[in-house]
């Protein structure tokens, strides 16, 4: 973001960093998504690394994980570039989970 919006450039970047690794799929990430990651940071005190666990996944990826962990969504917002799993290190996901649904 430069101010006056997204750098184009850079969200591609974001989009590859997401992408389905299994299938190596590419699918634009949902820009609100990155918002509500940093407002969250700010919430929490933190500006540590965020570790990215799972963003985007193929449908046949996110069946392939359904059909080993019940989990998995059917119709999981990941599949749509709009959820992430990610990690802070040091912060206990319970105080995640609050931050994000406060």
């Amino acid at each position: 973001f430069d101010g006056r919006g997204y750098i184009q450039e850079e969200l591609a970047k974001l989009n590859h960093f997401f992408r389905d690794y299994r299938a190596n799929k590419i699918k634009s990430i949902d820009p609100r998504l990155f918002d509500q990651l940093y407002r969250l940071q700010g919430l929490l005190g933190t500006r540590k690394p965020v570790q990215l666990i799972s963003g985007y996944r193929s449908i046949d990826t996110n069946n392939e994980l359904r059909a080993r962990s019940r989990g998995v969504a059917k119709k999981s917002y990941h599949t749509k570039g709009q959820a992430m799993d990610f990690h802070i290190e040091g912060i206990a996901l319970s105080n995640i989970r609050k931050a994000a649904l406060s």
